[in-house]
C-alpha cells in the first residue's frame, strides 16, 4: 500500500489529544474535497502548522510522502504539538532530580536545581535594598538574594497571563480587535471547541476583566474574523461560515455584543474566508474576502449600517480574477475616501493591491 500524504496526516491525528477539535479547522486547499474522510486530518495538519501544502492552495492528498516530507512533518509535529503540550504542563518539584548539595529553587518562571551557597537569612538592609513589591517573595538564586513574583498556577501548572477566554480549547484563533466607543477593547475570535464566533468585551483598559458572548453559533462559524465599529457606534464582524462555505456578518446591538444579529452575505460557491472589514466614508461596511471556488478576490458592499440582507441587498463584486488571488486580505479607507485592499497572489507568489475608484469597489 502506498503511503500517501492523507494517510500520514491521519496517523498523526490518531496520536494527538485534540482529535475532537480537528473537524472545526479549515485549510485553503482546493483539492481537499469537503466531506471526504481525510478533510478533518488535513485541516488539522494545516491549522497546527504541520503542513503548508504542495503550494498555497493545493495539498495533493494522493501524492506519495517522500522521506524528506516525512521527517519534516514529524519535526513540525514535535515542535507544534508535543513541545507545547509538555510546556503547558509546567514543572513541579517532584519532576526534578537534584544532586547532593542542591536544592529545588523557583526563579519566578520555573523550578530548577541549584546550589544554595548562602544560608544566611537576609537582614533588613538587604530587604530594603531589594524593594520587593506585593505578591513577591525573597529568593536566593545561587548568587544573590532577589525578589521573585509568586506564580499562581492551575491544577496542571498552566500559567495564564490575562487569559481572556480559558474555557475549553478556545485557542484564540482568527482574532481581530477594535476599540469601542466606550474606549474599551473588543475582540472577535473563533471558539475552536464549539465552532462558534465569540466576542470578548474588556471592562477595563488592560482587559484584566471582561465579558464573553457567543455571537454566532449557527453551525461551524467564526473563522477569519474581522471587527470594526460602525457609524451607529456598534461593533460589526465579518467571518467565515465553514459549514456552508459562506461569507457571514454579525451586527452587535449593544457595545459588548451580548446581543446581535447574524446574516449570510455571499453564498455563491465556496466564499468568505480571509475576511477584512472597514467602514467607508459613505458610513457603510465594506468587506474584502476570498472566493476559493474561483480563486478570486471579492468585495461585499453593504447598503445599511447593520449589513442586514433582509432589509436591503448589498453588492458582491469580483475585483481581481487574474489567477488564484485574494487570500490574506486587508482593507482600509484611504484619504481619498476610497477603499484600498492588499492581498496575496498565490499563482505568482506576489503581494498585490487593489485601489477602488468608487465607495462600493464595483470599479
Amino acid at each position: 500500500m502506498r503511503f500517501t500524504k492523507l494517510r500520514f496526516g491521519a496517523l498523526m491525528v490518531a496520536f494527538t489529544l485534540v482529535v475532537p477539535a480537528i473537524a472545526v479547522a479549515v485549510s485553503p486547499f482546493v483539492d481537499v474535497t469537503p466531506g471526504k474522510f481525510y478533510e478533518a486530518p488535513v485541516n488539522w495538519a494545516f491549522i497546527t502548522g504541520i503542513t503548508t501544502g504542495k503550494d498555497a492552495t493545493h495539498f495533493d492528498p494522493n501524492g506519495a510522502v517522500t522521506r524528506g516530507e516525512s521527517v519534516t512533518f514529524l519535526k513540525r509535529y514535535h515542535d507544534n504539538i508535543v513541545q507545547p503540550a509538555i510546556t503547558g504542563l509546567g514543572q513541579t518539584v517532584d519532576g526534578l532530580s537534584c544532586a547532593s548539595g542542591q536544592t529545588a529553587m523557583f526563579d519566578g518562571t520555573n523550578w530548577a536545581c541549584g546550589t544554595d551557597t548562602d544560608t544566611t537569612i537576609p537582614n533588613s538592609d538587604i530587604l530594603a535594598t531589594l524593594g520587593c513589591t506585593t505578591n513577591q517573595v525573597v529568593r536566593w538564586n545561587g548568587t544573590a538574594w532577589v525578589c521573585r513574583t509568586i506564580r499562581i498556577t492551575t491544577a496542571l501548572g498552566v500559567d495564564h497571563t490575562t487569559a481572556v477566554d480559558p474555557i475549553g480549547f478556545v485557542a484564540g484563533l482568527f482574532t481581530s480587535m477594535a476599540i469601542g466607543t466606550d474606549g474599551l477593547p473588543i475582540i472577535s475570535y473563533y471558539d475552536f471547541s464549539n465552532g462558534d464566533l465569540k466576542v470578548a468585551h474588556c471592562t477595563d483598559t488592560p482587559c484584566t476583566t471582561k465579558t464573553l458572548a457567543a455571537s454566532d453559533t449557527l453551525g461551524n462559524v467564526g473563522q477569519y474574523t474581522s471587527i470594526a465599529i460602525g457609524t451607529d457606534n456598534l461593533p460589526i464582524i465579518s467571518h467565515y461560515d465553514f459549514t456552508n462555505r459562506d461569507l457571514r456578518v454579525v451586527h452587535c446591538t449593544n457595545v459588548d455584543c451580548s446581543s446581535s444579529t447574524a446574516t449570510t452575505l455571499d453564498s455563491a460557491g465556496l466564499v468568505g474566508s480571509y475576511t477584512s472589514i472597514a467602514i467607508g466614508t459613505d458610513n457603510l461596511p465594506i468587506i474584502s474576502y476570498y472566493d476559493s471556488t474561483n480563486g478570486d478576490l471579492k468585495v461585499f458592499h453593504c447598503t445599511n449600517v447593520e449589513c442586514d440582507e433582509t432589509v436591503s441587498t448589498g453588492t458582491a463584486t469580483t475585483v481581481d480574477s487574474g489567477g488564484n488571488v485574494g487570500q490574506y486580505t486587508s482593507i482600509a479607507i484611504g484619504t481619498d475616501n476610497l477603499p484600498i485592499i492588499s492581498y496575496y497572489d498565490s499563482t505568482n507568489g506576489d503581494l498585490k493591491i487593489v485601489h477602488c475608484t468608487n465607495a462600493a469597489c464595483t470599479t
